[in-house]
C-alpha cells in the first residue's frame, strides 16, 4: 500500500504489531478509536454497536493515545488508508486491493456527477463492483452532501449504493466506513440499510439485486478494478474471465473482464470512471477490448499518467479512465501528471476518431501532428518485422538454477557457488548465456556472459530433451545439482503443467536459435542494438534480431540507433519511469525500413557520428522531429 503521510506512521506501526489478530477485533478497535476521538454516540439498532468496546482494553487504550498525540487528523480519508493498510499482502496480490488516493476519487467521482443535472444526483443508482473498504462511495457521498446539504445519507446508502466485493471483510468494512460517515451527520444506520454484497463480480449475480431492477440498471460504475497479473489470477477467476469478451486475446489479467461488466450493467447513457492500469489500448491483452469499444464506438475518456506511478511500491502505470454508454465513435485522450491532474479542462483533450485507429496493432493516442508523422515513418519501405526476425530469448522459468557463473574452471568442470554451497557441472552440457537487458555495447558480451545448463541434445535440426538416464550416466554432475533443485523446479506454472522431462525448461522458445544477430533489451532509455557474432550465444531477458545478412544487419542497427526511431518508440511504446521506453517486439516491428540501393546502402554504412546517420535518414523519412 501506498503510505501517503496523511495517516500517522505510529498509528501504521500500531496496526503492524497486531497484524495477526482476527479481523472483527481489529475492525472493533478501529471503530472504538474513532467513536471516541471522535465523541459520536451509537445506538443499539446501529450496525457499529456490535464492534464497539464495551470496556477500554489496553491496546484500545495505546491507540486512542497515540490518535490523540499525533499531529494528524484521523479523520475520515485517514480511516479509509487504515482499512486498506490492514489488508494481509496476500489479499492484495491475489485479489488486486490498493488504496486509491483521495484526489484521484475526488477526480473520477466529480467527473462522473457532471455528467448529470445536480437535480437528479440523488436519483441514481450508483455502484462499485470491487468495492474493497468503500472509499469511493465516501467520496461520493461527500461530494453530493457539499452540494445538497439536506440530503439523507442514510436513505442515499439504502437506495443509491450497489456494492460489490469478493472479500467479506471489504464488504464489512465498507459498510463500517459508511455507517460511520452517516454518524458523523447524525443518522444511525442498521445492517438492513446497505445494499454491499460479498460476492464474485465476474458472475453476474449482482444484477438479479432488487435496487438494480428497481432503478432499471446501473446509471454510474465507479471504482479501482483489481489488477491482478495472468500469472497470479486464482482457478475461479481465470474460469469466469474465459466467458468475457474482452478476455478473448493474450493473457487476460483480471482488470479487463471488469470493463465489459461494468459497461454491459450500465444503463444507456450511464457512465463509468476506473483508475486503471494504462496498457489496454497498446497490449496484445487488449485487443479485444478495444476491439468491444470502437465496434460499439461508446464515448471514451482517457487521462494517462504515462510512466508516473501514482501507487507506490507497485510498479504499474495508470490512467483514469471514463466510458459513456452512447456512441459518439469518439476517445478524448490527454496526458498529464499528478500534479497537474487538477488543472485539465475541456481544451485539453485530443479528440480521436475510433476509425483512425487500429485495434490490432494497438492505438496510438497522440495530437494529429504527432500522429501524422507516426503513420509516415509507419509507411516508409518495409516493416522491420517482414525484412527480420525478432526473437524473445530462452524461458526456463527457473533462471535462478540453470544459470551459473563459474569462480573457476578445468578441462572438464565449472565450479560454482549456490546459496554458499559448491557444486561443479560437467563444461558440455553447458552453453554460454547472456542477459541482453543489461547489454549496451559490444565489449559487455563477454564483460557479462554467463553460463546455463542445457540438457537438450540436437536431433534432426530441433533441440530435444535429454533422456533422464542419459543425463543420469553422462552428466552425473548436472544431474545431482539438478536434483537437489527437483521440488523448487515442480513449482513452475504453479505446478499445472506436464513438462516433456522434470528438468525440461519451462518454455521450449529459442532453443534453436543460432546465427549473428542484434541483441537488444526489453526497456531502455535510449536506442541500443549490439551486434553480436557468436553464433550459438543463448540470451534472455531480452530480444534479437536476425537478418539474411551480417551486411543487413549492419544497416538496420544505423536505423534503429537514429533519433527518428527513438522519436517513434517515446510516441508509440509503452512508457517507464526515468525516461526508459518498452522496445519489446510489437512496438518495433512496425517501424518503417527504408528500401535501399546498393550505393545508397555503402552511403549510409560509411556513415559512423549518430548525427550524420539523422540527417542522412531525413529524405527517405521526409520529416524533422
Amino acid at each position: 500500500m501506498s503510505v501517503s503521510g496523511s495517516v500517522d506512521r505510529d498509528i501504521l506501526s500500531f496496526f503492524k504489531r497486531i497484524e495477526d489478530k482476527s479481523t472483527n477485533y481489529i475492525n472493533s478497535l478501529i471503530v472504538s478509536s474513532f467513536i471516541i476521538t471522535h465523541n459520536l454516540k451509537v445506538q443499539k439498532n446501529n450496525i457499529l454497536y456490535k464492534y464497539q468496546e464495551k470496556e477500554e482494553t489496553s491496546e484500545l487504550h495505546n491507540l486512542i493515545k497515540i490518535i490523540r498525540c499525533s499531529p494528524y487528523e484521523f479523520g475520515m480519508e485517514e480511516l479509509v488508508e487504515v482499512f486498506e493498510y490492514v489488508i494481509s499482502p496476500a489479499d492484495k496480490e491475489v485479489n488486486g486491493a490498493i488504496y486509491t488516493p483521495a484526489y484521484i476519487r475526488e477526480k473520477i467521482v466529480t467527473h462522473l456527477l457532471s455528467t448529470y443535472m445536480q437535480s437528479t444526483w440523488c436519483n441514481l443508482l450508483y455502484a462499485d463492483l470491487s468495492c474493497g473498504c468503500g472509499g469511493f462511495f465516501y467520496t461520493l457521498l461527500k461530494q453530493i452532501k457539499r452540494h445538497v446539504p439536506d440530503m439523507s445519507v442514510a436513505n442515499f446508502i439504502q437506495y443509491n449504493i450497489l456494492g460489490i466485493d469478493i472479500k467479506l471483510f471489504s464488504v464489512e468494512r465498507t459498510k463500517i466506513l459508511l455507517a460511520l460517515y452517516a454518524l458523523q451527520e447524525g443518522e444511525q444506520l442498521n445492517d438492513d440499510d446497505f445494499n454491499i454484497y460479498c460476492q464474485n463480480s465476474l458472475s453476474n449475480d449482482f444484477a438479479k439485486i432488487e435496487l438494480v431492477a428497481i432503478h432499471g440498471g446501473i446509471d454510474v460504475i465507479m471504482g479501482n478494478p483489481p489488477y491482478v497479473a495472468s500469472s497470479k489470477i486464482s482457478d475461479e477467476n481465470r474460469e469466469h474471465i474465459k466467458k468475457w469478451e474482452v478476455s478473448k486475446t493474450g493473457k487476460s489479467d483480471l482488470y479487463l473482464p471488469f470493463f465489459q461488466l461494468g459497461i454491459d450493467s450500465l444503463k444507456g447513457n450511464g457512465i463509468l470512471g476506473y483508475i486503471t492500469v494504462n496498457t489496454f489500448y497498446r497490449s496484445l491483452n487488449g485487443i479485444a477490448f478495444r476491439e468491444y469499444l470502437s465496434c460499439r464506438g461508446y464515448d471514451c475518456t482517457i487521462i494517462d499518467f504515462g510512466a508516473e506511478q501514482l501507487f507506490k511500491g507497485c510498479s504499474t502505470y495508470t490512467c483514469i479512465c471514463f466510458v459513456r454508454k452512447v456512441k459518439t465513435d469518439l476517445i478524448h485522450y490527454t496526458e498529464t501528471t499528478s500534479s497537474q491532474l487538477s488543472h485539465i479542462h475541456e481544451d485539453s483533450y485530443e479528440n480521436i476518431e475510433y476509425a483512425t485507429l487500429n485495434d490490432k496493432k494497438g492505438w496510438i493516442l497522440k495530437d494529429k501532428h504527432t500522429s501524422h508523422k507516426i503513420r509516415i515513418i509507419e509507411s516508409v519501405g518495409k516493416p522491420l518485422g517482414e525484412i527480420a526476425e525478432i526473437k524473445n530469448g530462452f524461458a526456463t522459468l527457473r533462471n535462478e538454477i540453470y544459470l551459473i557463473k563459474p569462480i573457476r574452471q578445468n578441462a572438464n568442470y565449472y565450479f560454482f557457488q549456490k546459496e554458499g554451497k559448491d557444486y561443479q557441472v560437467e563444461k558440455n552440457i553447458c552453453r554460454e548465456a547472456i542477459k541482453a537487458n543489461l547489454i549496451r555495447t559490444e565489449e559487455d558480451l563477454e564483460i557479462l556472459k554467463e553460463y546455463i545448463i542445457f540438457p537438450y541434445r540436437l536431433d534432426n535440426g530441433k533441440q530435444k530433451i535429454l533422456d533422464e538416464e542419459f543425463l543420469k550416466k553422462n552428466y552425473p554432475y548436472a544431474y545431482s545439482y539438478l536434483s537437489q533443485n527437483k521440488e523448487e523446479l515442480a513449482k513452475r506454472d504453479k505446478g499445472h503443467k506436464q513438462y516433456p522431462r522434470w528438468y525440461a525448461y519451462g518454455r521450449s522458445q529459442a532453443l534453436n536459435l543460432e546465427g549473428v544477430r542484434l541483441l537488444h533489451p526489453h526497456i531502455c532509455d535510449a536506442p541500443c542494438f549490439v551486434y553480436c557474432s557468436n553464433n550459438k550465444l543463448m540470451f534472455y531477458d531480452g530480444y534479437a534480431i536476425f537478418a539474411k545478412s551480417q551486411r543487413e544487419l549492419a544497416i538496420i542497427s544505423k536505423i534503429l540507433m537514429s533519433d527518428i526511431f527513438w522519436y517513434y518508440i517515446t510516441k508509440t511504446s509503452k512508457p517507464y519511469s526515468g525516461g526508459f521506453f518498452s522496445l519489446e517486439k510489437r512496438y518495433i516491428k512496425h517501424f518503417g525500413i527504408p528500401m535501399l540501393t546498393e550505393n545508397e546502402e555503402e552511403e549510409l554504412l560509411s556513415l559512423e557520428k549518430r548525427d550524420l546517420i539523422n540527417k542522412w535518414l531525413i529524405k527517405y523519412y521526409k520529416i524533422r522531429i
